[in-house]
């Protein structure tokens, strides 16, 4: 009997774990020309595409001829890794753009 109610746990437990959503978030590291508003292109290209976006690090690079940005985004559902990245990539005085995918638990 005893066993019978462990082993129900277990069960119930493992489902429980596997029903969980997970959420994708990605980090972004980018690049622009040291003149640009880094930040303002990021929110004008991909506000509406994201819920979350939080700067992690700022600086420069390429002895200082550019800013080097890194965030972290959460996508809004359905907005997928190459929407974010076409978005990004294709204003004015971005340099670069990469983005690393990972699953987080809600």
């Amino acid at each position: 009997m005893i066993l019978e109610v462990i082993a129900g746990m277990a069960v119930f437990l493992q489902a429980a774990k596997l029903s969980r959503p997970t959420a994708v978030e990605y980090e972004m590291k980018m690049r622009t020309g040291l003149d640009q508003d880094l930040d303002g292109i990021v929110r004008e290209a991909i506000e509406g595409m994201i819920e979350m976006r939080e700067a992690m690090s700022l600086g420069m690079g390429k002895l200082g001829e550019c800013l080097e940005a890194n965030y972290r985004l959460r996508p809004r559902k359905g907005v997928e890794m190459p929407e974010l990245l076409r978005a990004l990539s294709g204003k004015p005085g971005v340099q670069s753009v990469q983005l690393v995918g990972r699953s987080t638990l809600d």
